[in-house]
């Protein structure tokens, strides 16, 4: 028996564990990002329409160019 064979024997073995848990470590990733898009948006358009636009700018002016002053 040499090597190559005994590699691809434990990795069938192992690849069916696998390949769901990247498949679902991928989705949580997406989740993740999207989540944040949602929230990032809503509060931005919370602060568009809560308060006056230039306040909101300003407000989130250090967001745009950090270190800026």
């Amino acid at each position: 028996m040499d090597i190559g064979s005994e590699a691809s024997g434990i990795a069938s073995l192992i690849a069916p564990i696998l390949e769901p848990l990247a498949t679902g470590l991928e989705l949580f990733g997406v989740g993740v990002i999207l989540v944040g898009v949602v929230i990032a948006t809503g509060r931005y358009l919370l602060d568009v329409f809560a308060i006056d636009q230039r306040d909101a700018y300003e407000r989130r002016c250090h967001v745009v160019s950090p270190g800026r002053g």
